[in-house]
């Protein structure tokens, strides 16, 4: 499926001076969606994965990352956003939520970030070495999947 988003093709880079926090718009991978609308996080196998919004967990459910490899996906309601609008993150193990619960941004612990063991990472084709990664999408769960 051809994206039309024009950065979506093309690398773009750049940084925030005051974080020292520097990023590349990524192909989307011929998705339906623009590349700007999930991220994917680089972090230590291991680390804590933090909430990145407050809201109130409204899925959690296993599923196979790439057809085989066990992994978990999570989608929170924001506090007072568009009840269209779930963030969702996928690609981390041993959740530490339950549907119902409310998540405090940057305090809540959800689960821990697992390497996936397989080179279709595409961080990897950004950055030097292998990265284990949480990806971080919006949902507009009025489309139909």
């Amino acid at each position: 499926m051809k994206n039309d988003d024009a950065a979506s093709m093309g690398e773009v880079t750049g940084s925030n001076q005051e974080s020292r926090l520097n990023y590349y718009v990524m192909y989307s991978r011929y998705r339906s969606t623009t590349a700007t609308t999930a991220v994917d996080i680089g972090a230590p196998e291991g680390a804590r994965l933090l909430s990145p919004i407050s809201g109130i967990v409204v899925e959690l459910k296993q599923y196979n990352a790439y057809g085989s490899i066990p992994d978990f996906h999570l989608e929170i309601q924001p506090d007072g956003a568009d009840p269209r609008y779930r963030v969702a993150l996928i690609h981390f193990s041993d959740p530490m939520v339950a549907v119902g619960n409310r998540v405090v941004a940057g305090k809540t612990p959800l689960g821990i970030v697992h390497n996936l063991g397989t080179s279709q990472e595409q961080l990897n084709e950004y950055c030097p070495g292998e990265y284990p990664h949480v990806h971080m999408q919006i949902n507009d769960i009025s489309i139909p999947k």
